[in-house]
């Protein structure tokens, strides 16, 4: 879909807060690729056919704060339905 504003919404903040309602509206889509862009930074849910993967890093002197508090993560992100395989043992080197 495109939108075009009429010149007289140019220069306004009509673009602006359609474009925010169209992304709003896009992050809550599953299973479809989504490009908003034209007014400020675009937006694209799109990671190419494959899952995303995020890497969060904790570092720390105690072992077993550092455990706990990625544990703790783990525990709330997979609170999340669209989140798997959350593995807080994993080395950096891959």
């Amino acid at each position: 879909m495109y939108f075009f504003p009429l010149p007289e919404q140019s220069n306004t903040s009509f673009p602006y807060i359609l474009k925010n309602y169209i992304t709003s509206y896009a992050t809550r889509l599953g299973g479809v690729d989504t490009y908003v862009y034209g007014f400020g930074p675009g937006f694209s849910n799109s990671i190419g056919g494959v899952s995303g993967m995020f890497n969060v890093i904790v570092k720390g002197f105690n072992y077993e704060k550092v455990k706990s508090i990625a544990e703790r993560f783990r525990d709330i992100v997979k609170r999340n339905p669209r989140v798997d395989n959350v593995d807080i043992d994993k080395s950096q080197l891959y």
